[in-house]
């Protein structure tokens, strides 16, 4: 069963989230089986979002997701995405069905 992650924030250094932190972190991401399902300011339908910025990841399992999310290799790319976004929040589920 597929699993998704949603992550809500705002970019404050677009050069350095797009130079720094997304080349390395797309290369984690699919090295876990994962993909960049997709990534754009959101435009909100019903209510307020935490933050305009979306990105929604999808793995194979749950367990490829916390394998990627907790890889060595990651964390301090998780650092530097914290440093370089505001209003950041995550929530991850399955999908429906097989």
């Amino acid at each position: 069963m597929s699993y998704y992650a949603v992550v809500h924030h705002a970019i404050e250094d677009p050069k350095r989230y797009g130079e720094d932190y997304i080349p390395g972190a797309v290369e984690i991401i699919t090295r876990h089986g994962g993909e960049v399902a997709a990534a754009a300011e959101a435009a909100p339908i019903e209510g307020k979002p935490p933050a305009p910025g979306v990105v929604i990841l999808k793995f194979p399992s749950e367990e490829a997701f916390r394998s990627f999310y907790d890889d060595p290799d990651y964390q301090p790319l998780k650092k530097l995405r914290h440093s370089l976004t505001r209003g950041g929040s995550m929530v991850g589920t399955p999908s429906f069905g097989a």
